[in-house]
């Protein structure tokens, strides 16, 4: 019977033990939510309309080196999202119609780009920033009744600072 009796003691004390490794699992599952919280991607809304880039907020944050750019065409055209390190928009190499040549900017400086799309539509990206400078631009050209428009060249850019 003494047998029964610390057999019956050990399975209470084992579930005892269990209950409380599942508090303490419990009691730091909070803690968890908030730190993927506190390491959330930050998101900078760009608006694209003719010929104006607008970002929100225009300096963000980013210790680890992530950003989340979400681009709204709200203009009534196609429009897309080049991203650039450089100082501001007259760094960039531009040819005689006012575009950027991409092909002359240093590769480490390219940091990618959303490809054209239409407009009310909205796209993200996710880009790897390190602290810095960074201009936004649609680098998309337009014949205009034999004018070749070009966005970039009539002010569609915005400087993006990362810290």
């Amino acid at each position: 019977m003494n047998t029964t009796v610390n057999s019956h003691r050990s399975i209470i004390r084992a579930a005892f033990g269990t209950m409380a490794a599942l508090a303490l699992l419990v009691g730091f599952a909070p803690n968890a939510g908030a730190t993927a919280a506190a390491k959330a991607t930050p998101t900078v809304n760009v608006t694209l309309i003719e010929y104006k880039v607008k970002l929100k907020p225009a300096t963000v944050s980013a210790p680890a080196g992530k950003v989340k750019l979400v681009a709204k065409n709200k203009g009534s055209m196609l429009h897309e999202m080049v991203v650039v390190r450089a100082a501001d928009a007259a760094a960039l190499p531009v040819d005689a119609e006012g575009s950027v040549v991409e092909d002359q900017i240093p590769e480490a400086n390219l940091m990618g780009e959303i490809p054209e799309f239409k407009e009310g539509k909205t796209k993200s990206k996710v880009f790897a920033l390190t602290p810095g400078t960074y201009v936004v631009f649609c680098n998309i050209t337009e014949d205009q009744g034999g004018t070749t428009i070009s966005h970039f060249k009539q002010g569609m850019h915005a400087v993006l600072t990362v810290k």
